[in-house]
């Protein structure tokens, strides 16, 4: 085994992410093994696929954050060091064209990505692939910096 990474999809298993079987069967056959992580569940209508219900029990999911979660995720936080929140807090506050609401939204994030970078520390991962540009990469980009 070479490795193994977290793969961090958004809201997974929706219509459109067929590929990503195929991609992490590849990701396999190079010798790495993928933990599916998923920012939440996707609408019912959405998780439509024969093998999304296997999908879901296979995927950890960040949100909704459960009452241990919400303590696990503020003491990743809290372990990661003064240097760390004012990295994201810089982040947050250099953030263009983002409204204050915007803003308290991406605070949040952090706490999500709290509970990432323990799930990432606990299981073992060398790596978190993700497939976004939208608030999955935000989560990422926080658990880097914790």
């Amino acid at each position: 085994m070479k490795g193994k990474i977290g793969y961090l999809i958004p809201e997974f298993p929706g219509q459109t992410h067929i590929f990503y079987g195929r991609k992490r069967q590849v990701i396999a056959e190079l010798g790495i093994e993928t933990d599916l992580v998923s920012t939440q569940l996707p609408p019912r209508a959405i998780a439509s696929h024969l093998w999304a219900e296997e999908a879901q029990k296979n995927t950890v999911y960040l949100f909704p954050l459960a009452a241990k979660d919400f303590i696990n995720s503020f003491l990743e936080v809290v372990k990661a060091g003064s240097a760390a929140w004012w990295q994201c807090l810089a982040v947050i506050a250099k953030a263009r064209d983002t409204s204050l609401s915007q803003k308290v939204g991406l605070l949040a994030l952090v706490f999500i990505a709290g509970k990432l970078a323990g799930l990432a520390r606990t299981i073992g991962w060398s790596h978190i692939h993700v497939h976004s540009c939208a608030n999955a990469a935000s989560i990422a980009m926080f658990a880097s910096l914790l």
